[in-house]
């Protein structure tokens, strides 16, 4: 785990380690989630999977869809509904076996 305070600290660390998914809050500093993702994207290379944690409602989730992150859970949410979200995330990016 490779815990960031902000948008620029995840990029960063995202430099410097292969990472298999990418657990983000829609809050942080400097920036949101979804900067974040569209960020990790604009990369070229290949992004991991990513999950978008939120407090708030209205299309966060459709939004999110529609964007490719795999996965919204809000707040607050269980440690198993985030285990199950990062193993479909992973399932998914390895495709069928």
């Amino acid at each position: 785990m490779l815990p960031a305070e902000g948008m620029d600290e995840a990029l960063a660390l995202l430099d410097q380690h292969q990472v298999d998914v990418v657990v983000s809050d829609y809050r942080m500093p400097r920036g949101d989630g979804v900067e974040l993702f569209l960020a990790i994207r604009r990369r070229g290379a290949p992004a991991p999977p990513f999950i978008l944690t939120t407090g708030f409602g209205g299309d966060v989730e459709q939004d999110a869809a529609r964007l490719g992150i795999r996965a919204v859970l809000f707040k607050p949410f269980e440690v198993a509904d985030l285990t199950r979200a990062v193993a479909r995330a992973l399932a998914a990016q390895r495709g069928p076996c």
